[in-house]
């Protein structure tokens, strides 16, 4: 029988440029003991939260990518960014690509060292697993020295492409310290409606209105994402697995083929996936992506 996931609640206490510190939270999932276990650090998208990595179960199916990996020997430690879900929210500005990078950076140096509230050392691999605007952290972070063996990034390419999201919002979005999609936006770019069930996206419209998107973020993250010099792509080295879904809005799998020649210093491999949209842990088939990352991790980093 196997054992029940346990969750254990984080705070991490971050000093930004401002010199002021503000408590990020996150949680880490795991079972029995942690002892020699290795370590994915998952890290959300714009909107989302460490709730994206723990979804609950809707019509008999499981969308916990937490419960998915704990039960393969993984832990899991999902971060709430800055401004996100339980973390505190520091004025729109100050989060930057950079602050934000940082942030991650630091969670992945304290497992490593074992300055962590678990005081643990994780040395048996450190994956980072981002999603959306969550692989622009983790891939700044590693560029910088994170030190993570593997990464993994769902749902964003640096290829140049059009995108759905109008003009007219990104200048309006770029006049305030935080915005947010509509719900009639959250369901257009989010999900391959087709492809997932309809109390996801009930869910979804219900628990995620408090989570918004840094102007910081926006202005040195987001709109530059195509600028390597920005993003720091092109200096991140080892192994890199990045998934695309066929039916994302955003950032389509269409474009896979282009994505691993932007990664000049790594050897990345992108893989495209049928019938999920952007949001890949909420769709009908994201196991299918779930057990690719489980394997492409077994492969390489442990």
């Amino acid at each position: 029988m196997a054992e029940e996931m346990r969750s254990d609640r984080w705070v991490l206490p971050m000093t930004l440029s401002d010199g002021q510190t503000y408590n990020m939270v996150a949680y880490l999932y795991y079972s029995g003991t942690l002892s020699d276990r290795p370590l994915q650090v998952c890290v959300h998208g714009a909107t989302y939260d460490h709730r994206y990595w723990d979804f609950p179960s809707f019509n008999g199916r499981d969308y916990s990518y937490a419960r998915f990996m704990v039960q393969r020997g993984y832990a899991v430690l999902a971060l709430d960014l800055l401004a996100a879900g339980e973390s505190e929210r520091p004025a729109g500005d100050l989060l930057t690509l950079d602050q934000m990078a940082s942030t991650v950076w630091r969670v992945t140096q304290g497992a490593r060292s074992g300055a962590n509230p678990a005081n643990l050392a994780f040395t048996r691999g450190i994956t980072l697993v981002g999603h959306s605007m969550g692989v622009q952290s983790i891939v700044y972070a590693q560029a910088t020295g994170a030190g993570a063996d593997l990464l993994i990034a769902t749902g964003h390419t640096r290829v140049p492409h059009p995108t759905p999201v109008p003009l007219d919002f990104i200048m309006d979005a770029l006049t305030k310290p935080y915005s947010a999609f509509s719900l009639e936006q959250r369901v257009s770019y989010f999900f391959s409606k087709p492809n997932t069930d309809p109390d996801v996206i009930t869910y979804d419209a219900q628990a995620f209105t408090n989570n918004f998107i840094p102007r910081g973020m926006l202005r040195t993250g987001i709109l530059p994402s195509y600028d390597p010099m920005a993003t720091k792509v092109n200096q991140v080295t080892g192994e890199v697995l990045v998934q695309l879904g066929d039916n994302d809005a955003l950032y389509p799998g269409a474009l896979a083929d282009k994505e691993p020649p932007l990664w000049t210093m790594a050897k990345c491999k992108c893989r495209s996936l049928p019938t999920v949209g952007h949001c890949f842990n909420l769709h009908i088939d994201r196991e299918k992506g779930w057990e690719r990352i489980a394997e492409y991790i077994k492969e390489h980093a442990q």
